[in-house]
């Protein structure tokens, strides 16, 4: 049985709705985003795919939603201090909970039901999913990513 078993047909008109190119980022001219962070975002989008063209649109796509809704398009610092706040906690130790990047062991189950109430989410809802189980969400996103890759196949 499938992972995605009696949730495929929503995940591919999800995958199929929210594919390459296109996105949030499509009628942003590029000069209307952060230079720097679209720079940055590339790098880190990098991650998820080995297309320059592929990460340059994700990047493209998290810097535009900050632009719609007006804010700074800061995504990329902000990713970068929230992933260090993990890592310095993960040295630290001590017996407050931190954000690992652990998965929790019904993380597919978990995954289901957020995409069924959250068919296309936005950034902050996967990064509140992530907050809530205690990961860190590009940590969560890449186990998205993979998940759905193995659905598509």
């Amino acid at each position: 049985m499938s992972f995605f078993y009696g949730f495929e047909d929503e995940l591919i008109k999800v995958a199929k709705k929210e594919r390459i190119p296109g996105g949030a980022g499509k009628d942003v001219p590029e000069e209307e985003l952060n230079k720097q962070q679209l720079r940055a975002g590339v790098k880190v989008e990098k991650e998820h795919t080995p297309k320059a063209s592929v990460a340059r649109e994700i990047a493209r796509d998290h810097l535009s939603e900050q632009r719609e809704k007006g804010e700074k398009q800061d995504y990329y610092t902000r990713l970068k201090k929230m992933e260090g706040s993990f890592k310095k906690a993960d040295d630290e130790g001590g017996e407050e909970e931190k954000a690992t990047g652990k998965m929790p062991g019904n993380i597919q189950n978990i995954l289901k039901a957020f995409f069924r109430a959250h068919p296309a989410p936005s950034d902050d809802q996967v990064h509140e999913l992530a907050e809530a189980h205690n990961v860190s969400p590009h940590v969560l996103e890449q186990q998205i990513y993979k998940l759905l890759g193995k659905a598509l196949r």
